[in-house]
């Protein structure tokens, strides 16, 4: 297999004595293929020939998209002037063919997109099953939680009962005169 003999689109400005940015430009104008490897752009021996010839015309004061005219019709031997195309048959049978050929195209079309929906429902299957597997495998990783404690505030320690400790009688006298209540009037 034969491979094309490649230059960068740079060394062909530099030769034509042009920019990168107009040799880009004049690459549109001439309709040559531009193949770009990383940031770099290439042209084929031919292409970059037609540039250095394009240069040359458009140093003499011709206009680049006049130069890129000539230099297509010089090194392709094409006529410039346009050709027109026969049609065989009338109109309504080229209609129809095109009509058939867009049905055909717009078939191959909704076929493309059914996939594409079919493809969708499959990834969003998998997409829900693998975050099932993640949330089961998060928890997996987590600490256990302990249950939440319940928080108790400070109460001061119940008073003591008073009549606890005494006897029977000391307990009854203390119901009856109520001792705390005498000694307010006491003073």
């Amino acid at each position: 297999m034969t491979e094309k003999i490649l230059i960068a689109l740079r060394e062909t400005a530099k030769t034509a004595g042009i920019t990168p940015a107009q040799a880009k430009y004049w690459v549109h104008l001439i309709g040559a293929c531009l193949v770009m490897k990383g940031r770099a752009g290439f042209l084929d021996a031919a292409d970059s020939q037609k540039l250095v010839k394009m240069a040359e015309l458009v140093s003499g004061g011709s206009s680049p998209k006049d130069a890129a005219l000539q230099v297509s019709g010089v090194v392709q031997g094409n006529s410039l002037v346009p050709v027109k195309q026969e049609h065989s048959g009338n109109g309504f049978e080229i209609l129809e063919g095109k009509i058939a050929g867009l049905e055909q195209r717009n078939s191959m079309i909704e076929k493309a997109l059914m996939l594409l929906v079919e493809e969708n429902k499959a990834m969003r299957g998998e997409v829900s099953r693998l975050a099932d597997s993640n949330n089961a495998l998060r928890m997996q990783l987590m600490p256990p939680q302990d249950p939440p404690k319940a928080v108790i505030p400070w109460q001061p320690e119940p008073a003591k009962d008073p009549l606890e400790g005494m006897t029977w009688f000391q307990q009854v006298y203390v119901k009856v005169f109520e001792p705390q209540k005498l000694r307010k009037y006491d003073s």
